[in-house]
């Protein structure tokens, strides 16, 4: 009978144990499947891939209205592959005057093209940009690499309560042109007074940075900028989007702790240092205050 009781004893305990092992596999079996969701869908930059590239990628704005002053503004992304890659992320960012009101972004695995679509309201005359990122991740039994490409759009839209709606990229007419002087004015003015006082509040000598609103960092991508070799180039385009999808896309989380919701926030200034040793990003929320993103650039 003792025999029975310590059998029955020990038969209690491994029912427990084996109870216990299954419930941390399962906690941390979840905790793993969250965390390669989210690394998934991150942007994360690596050695850019020679054996990828992308075949295409645009974006594109325009307007549909019915006839009033109040009109959808519609954006579609769209970007291909050469191949079906392990991972395949796309990100959209859409401005009205320099300042951030819709994004979007669009994630697959084992995928080669993406597309997404993202209408918003509008209303009055205003100037849209659309800026998207195109990210593929690589992943091969030795390495893990990426390939990017950006791709961009604007429209003018002109639009009262007593004329009909005109949307255009480049001015064809008097009233187009005398619209695009006027919106170009507002927007020229608010740039300058980002540029002013991000130098003023952070102490950045002008001469020795290349400013380029992000808006018109896609041209960029191929190009370079001068002192930079196009691959150097490429890798801290890749890092800098890395670092808007975490610090600017998702939110920008203070040293409180607080994240920030980004939207209504001015379009981010790109301060690029001249000798290549590091890039500052700065940005104003709508509670007015700015916010820096910092990237070493690696020599």
């Amino acid at each position: 009978m003792v025999k029975i009781m310590k059998e029955f004893a020990l038969y209690q305990r491994i029912r427990l144990f084996s109870f216990i092992f299954l419930l941390l596999l399962s906690y941390f079996g979840i905790k793993a499947y969250d965390q390669l969701s989210t690394d998934l869908e991150a942007i994360k930059y690596f050695p850019i891939s020679s054996d990828l590239s992308f075949e295409s990628g645009n974006s594109q704005i325009f307007v549909s209205s019915d006839g009033t002053n109040q009109y959808d503004v519609i954006i579609q992304a769209v970007s291909q592959t050469s191949s079906k890659t392990a991972v395949r992320h796309d990100i959209l960012l859409l401005f009205q005057d320099g300042i951030l009101i819709g994004k979007s972004d669009e994630w697959n695995e084992d995928a080669d093209q993406l597309q997404q679509q993202m209408v918003m309201k509008g209303r009055n005359s205003h100037l849209f940009e659309v800026i998207s990122y195109h990210h593929a991740e690589i992943h091969s039994e030795n390495e893990l690499t990426t390939q990017q490409m950006m791709s961009d759009d604007y429209l003018y839209v002109s639009s009262t309560p007593w004329d009909d709606l005109e949307q255009f990229t480049f001015p064809a007419s008097s009233k187009q042109k005398q619209w695009k002087t006027i919106i170009d004015n507002g927007y020229k003015q608010l740039l300058n007074f980002e540029i002013e006082q991000g130098i003023k509040q952070y102490g950045l000598p002008p001469s020795e940075y290349y400013i380029i609103p992000l808006t018109r960092l896609a041209p960029y991508d191929q190009k370079g900028l001068p002192g930079f070799d196009i691959s150097t180039f490429r890798e801290v385009i890749g890092k800098l989007w890395e670092n808007l999808y975490r610090h600017y896309y998702m939110g920008f989380t203070t040293k409180e702790g607080k994240t920030i919701d980004t939207t209504g926030s001015t379009v981010p200034m790109i301060y690029i240092e001249k000798k290549g040793t590091h890039l500052i990003v700065l940005f104003r929320t709508k509670d007015g205050n700015f916010h820096q993103i910092f990237q070493k650039i690696s020599g």
